[in-house]
C-alpha cells in the first residue's frame, strides 16, 4: 500500500465506518506501525463520531475521501 493515495467514495458501501476502520488498520500494519500505536490510533478513530474517525484517518495515512 505505501503512500500511493486510496481514495475512498463514501456515498459507497466502502464508505462505511467498518470497511474504513479495517483499510486503515491494514494500512498501518502493512508499512510497520507497532501494535501500541495502532491501538492508539484506532481507539482515537472510534472515540467519537463518523466525521472525527474520517479526520483520524486521513490525518495518519494516504487514505483520503470524495462524496459524489
Amino acid at each position: 500500500m505505501g503512500n500511493k493515495k486510496i481514495v475512498i467514495d463514501l456515498n459507497s458501501p466502502e464508505g462505511n465506518a467498518f470497511f474504513i476502520l479495517a483499510l486503515f488498520n491494514k494500512y498501518l500494519r502493512l508499512n510497520g506501525i507497532s501494535d501500541d500505536e495502532i491501538k492508539k490510533l484506532m481507539d482515537d478513530a472510534k472515540s467519537s463520531d463518523y466525521e472525527h474517525l474520517l479526520s483520524v484517518v486521513k490525518n495518519n495515512s494516504p487514505i483520503c475521501f470524495k462524496k459524489n
